[in-house]
């Protein structure tokens, strides 16, 4: 397998890119499918081979398997217009790709889902990565795969993360939750490089990983702003917003997104996601065999806020953008 290309979906996106990154740093070929080839360019990703199409093509997805010897899947919808467009995407696409693995040989297949989907009665979004797992667990008879299930994931390039970046840098940090919520977080070039490593462990099949920073118990936003008050030196004080305040939003979020036709990330159907007291990943899936995280929040934040700052993503007077709610 070695010798193969690894096959990644969602290449263009927040963590497909970075995997692509991770994977061009260990020398291994891979290649791509994407919807657009110009924004692979852009981005300055060289696969061995680009297909232009989506999760619904079947000729793109059994061209990608063809010659690989794993399947990294990193594509899939966050934000969507109903619950069915999120299963097609998410359900539909995985089992079609699933398809295309069994026909053409390949080995290894790693799946990114979400720690979302532990609670899949909160949000369309969650029960469609719980499915996606199940359609996995299914039809993957003859593939050794995994399933990867991050926490919150954040890091330079990710537009949905600025909302509790930017917070975290104000003198009072306006968050949702209340003060026993607690979360798990993964800086993305860590989940970048555990996806590659599992890539290549055939040997852990049929196992479903939540990977963090090494964080035992995770973080309250109280801990998130004391080490985001250690980097910026301003003393933040987290202020809870009752869940109550935002449902208006919500709607008025997802109206504006019916008009733009664009689907929106924060929406009604995210709330119970947002508001979720746990999003802390579980001790015995956290260790992964042959790896470790690299980077804690305090070393993460930095970074990200530097990167956020010299690319002027975070301009003085620039709106505050959205809660998107992932997990």
């Amino acid at each position: 397998m070695m010798n193969q290309p690894v096959a990644i979906t969602g290449a263009t996106g927040f963590i497909g890119r970075h995997v692509a990154r991770r994977l061009m740093q260990t020398g291994r070929a891979w290649k791509a499918l994407i919807r657009s080839s110009e924004k692979l360019r852009r981005l300055q990703l060289g696969p061995s081979e680009i297909i232009e199409g989506h999760l619904e093509d079947e000729a793109a997805l059994q061209r990608l398997c063809s010659g690989a010897g794993a399947v990294i899947h990193c594509g899939g919808s966050i934000a969507s217009f109903s619950r069915d467009d999120f299963f097609r995407t998410n359900v539909q696409g995985t089992a079609v790709l699933l398809r295309a693995c069994r026909e053409a040989g390949v080995r290894r297949f790693v799946h990114v889902s979400s720690l979302a989907a532990r609670e899949p009665h909160l949000s369309s979004y969650a029960a469609s990565k719980k499915e996606s797992e199940a359609i996995l667990r299914s039809e993957a008879t003859c593939l050794s795969w995994a399933v990867v299930r991050p926490p919150a994931v954040y890091g330079p390039g990710d537009e949905a993360t600025i909302p509790l970046i930017r917070a975290l840098t104000w003198r009072m940090a306006l968050l949702p939750g209340n003060g026993g919520s607690k979360l798990s977080l993964i800086h993305v070039a860590d989940l970048a490089s555990v996806l590659v490593h599992l890539a290549q462990r055939e040997d852990l099949s049929g196992r479903i990983f939540e990977p963090d920073d090494g964080k035992p118990g995770g973080y309250s936003f109280h801990e998130l702003a004391a080490a985001a008050a250690a980097v910026t030196g301003n003393g933040t004080r987290v202020i809870f917003v009752p869940r109550s305040m935002l449902i208006l939003p919500a709607w008025i979020s997802l109206v504006r997104a019916w008009i733009r036709g664009s689907p929106a990330l924060f929406s009604p159907g995210k709330l119970g996601e947002l508001y979720h007291h746990d999003w802390v990943v579980n001790p015995q899936s956290s260790h992964v065999p042959g790896w470790q995280p690299k980077i804690d929040f305090s070393t993460g934040f930095k970074e990200t806020l530097e990167w956020y700052r010299d690319h002027a993503w975070l301009p003085e007077g620039h709106r505050q953008p959205e809660f998107d709610g992932r997990t």
